[in-house]
């Protein structure tokens, strides 16, 4: 007997060992995409998106600050986040996120006429709900002010949105400073209170679920741990001891509360101070127990898996750790991000497939100056109606090209050269001025009807619009615009004397029959070009009409080169994808 007791005692502990819960251990990673937050150390703020399954990380490039609030589209995929601006942007596909340089090249920033503090998707993905410096509003994304409507409550620390059913769970602060937290469903004319959870001083995280249970959590100066309520239960304590939430999250089933938190047992001190340690923790909605998940210290920040399966852990400043529910693995997220970038505010996209990726090109390819947009079509929220002279951009597949030439300006002729004073048709309301002749270019404002501008240069052919440059009369602002629809025309010549211009108006066009090939394939690069002294496709020179038939092996941008008659210059360029056989 004596003899088998070394295997035993073996056998016990190896026994014991496999059932620690939470070590950090080799698992696969779940496939999903992550956004978030990260902050340098100079304060510079700039959103993320992580592929889980491959480690890839990119950037998006409109301006944000720390506190950008971030939120999924479960319909369309479409990202919205506020911006430093003062607006809101939007992630509309992962086009250039995980190739070359890594810039999001999809994005699009909207300036409406509020501020925007915080911004959530209704049911359905076509309506955005917003928190601003004048109230609740509801509009279609990138709406005219007539289509942006009031929401009948008040909302002045944020707002919490659930689908199922359509429920917004509100907070709002009332004469002395205190945080009431009131859940909200749409009725016939005005949204109509259900019930609320209470009046607190010091919430520090809020959210609602599924079947409209709600959630707060709050610091430790309020005494309690925060409070969990569902519609006709009394709300109930989370915890029978304090805990300060910095965040917490209903699984995407309603079923538990991921809760990152503090307690005086883990402070050493037994006293609960603003920025201690936290772990992460779960709050079961039925039972309504709440279980401390170890190896967690120093927890910042979370978000769940759309199946509920895992929960993504911000630790410190930057690192990221799964935790899956079903082993109680811990495994960690390598990342590739500057040093010293603090990561906030992480959301994991809210379906089980992974949003569509670009196959990585064989040699890192910058992205193309001119490359396609793509745009979800929205239609209007149905409380209120539509301004009925909208256009959608044309919805496109990622890689494809928007048009060809100029092929979605009218069809009659050209309304404006260079030298010209136009103005904004009633058609053109809001027309958008912008950085450049691009549909992806920056947003630099919308002008109203009648505003004049001189013509600077153009015209250009590009994603299938006919651009100009300009600059506005009353300000002097310099962007580019497009003149027109198939339907008809954004601006129009003002019938006053205009000076000769100095050069005759250029027309340059380059587009290709494919821009997306397989490897061995050729395809057909095909310009057109008119008032130019010159013109080089990749250093040879060309007639000013002309096609070249091109068969690359690897992703490739070919440049035509054109010279005025001033002797200036300039490019114009387009890429051809090439994908594995």
């Amino acid at each position: 007997m004596k003899s088998s007791q070394p295997v035993l005692i073996l056998i016990l502990c190896l026994s014991l060992f496999t059932l620690l819960p939470g070590p950090a251990h080799a698992q696969t990673l779940p496939a999903g995409i992550l956004a978030f937050v990260g902050t340098d150390a100079e304060g510079v703020a700039s959103i993320y998106v992580l592929d889980l399954a491959s480690g890839q990380t990119g950037q998006l490039t409109v301006p944000v600050t720390p506190e950008a609030d971030l939120a999924w589209n479960t319909d369309n995929d479409v990202l919205v986040f506020t911006t430093e601006d003062g607006g809101y942007g939007l992630l509309r596909s992962l086009r250039g996120c995980f190739e070359g340089v890594n810039l999001c090249a999809d994005t699009v920033e909207v300036i409406p006429p509020f501020m925007t503090e915080q911004a959530a998707w209704l049911p359905g993905g076509e309506t955005l709900i917003f928190v601003t410096d004048e109230g609740i509003k509801q509009s279609i994304p990138r709406a005219r002010p007539n289509q942006i409507s009031d929401v009948s409550f008040a909302c002045t620390r944020g707002l919490s949105v659930d689908p199922d059913p359509y429920t917004i769970l509100c907070a709002t602060e009332d004469t002395v400073g205190n945080v009431q937290t009131l859940t909200y469903q749409p009725g016939e004319s005005e949204f109509v209170e259900l019930y609320s959870i209470g009046t607190y001083p010091d919430i520090t995280a809020f959210d609602i679920g599924a079947d409209a249970q709600s959630v707060v959590g709050t610091m430790e100066s309020a005494g309690d741990s925060g409070f969990y309520a569902a519609p006709d239960v009394a709300p109930r304590r989370l915890a029978n001891y304090q805990i300060h939430v910095y965040d917490l999250e209903f699984s995407p089933d309603g079923a538990q509360i991921a809760i990152v938190g503090a307690t005086s047992d883990s402070t050493g001190d037994g006293t609960l101070r603003d920025g201690d340690m936290a772990e992460l923790y779960l709050y079961d909605t039925a039972s309504g127990t709440l279980q401390q998940i170890p190896g967690f210290t120093d927890a910042t920040a979370l978000t769940w898996s759309p199946d509920s399966a895992y929960i993504l852990v911000v630790q410190g400043s930057s690192q990221l750790t799964v935790y899956t529910l079903a082993t109680q693995f811990m495994t960690p997220v390598n990342l590739s991000l500057p040093q010293d970038v603090t990561l906030t505010k992480p959301t994991w996209h809210p379906t089980d497939e992974t949003l569509p990726l670009l196959a990585a090109p064989a040699t890192a390819t910058p992205i193309p100056t001119q490359a396609p947009a793509v745009a979800a079509t929205f239609t209007p929220f149905p409380t209120f109606t539509p301004f009925p002279t909208l256009t959608s951009v044309p919805t496109i597949t990622p890689g494809s090209p928007m048009g060809v030439g100029c092929d979605q300006a009218f069809a009659g002729a050209v309304p404006v050269a260079v030298g010209n004073t136009a103005q904004v048709t009633t058609r053109g309301a809001a027309i958008r001025l912008r950085s450049g002749p691009a549909l992806t270019a920056t947003l630099l404002r919308e002008l109203a009807i009648g505003t004049r501008m001189k013509v600077l240069d153009g015209f250009y052919c590009a994603q299938g619009y006919r651009w100009w440059q300009v600059q506005i009369e009353e300000t002097g602002q310099v962007g580019y615009l497009a003149d027109s629809d198939k339907e008809g025309y954004w601006i129009e010549k003002v019938n006053t004397p205009q000076p000769t211009p100095t050069m005759p108006t250029l027309s340059v066009e380059l587009y290709a029959d494919d821009y997306t090939i397989t490897a061995g394939d050729c395809t057909i690069v095909r310009w057109n070009v008119e008032g130019i002294k010159a013109v080089y496709f990749e250093g040879n020179g060309v007639v000013g009409q002309g096609s070249q038939e091109v068969c690359p092996t690897v992703t490739t941008t070919y440049t035509l080169r054109v010279i005025r008659i001033d002797d200036t210059e300039f490019s114009q360029s387009v890429t051809i994808v090439v994908e594995a056989p």
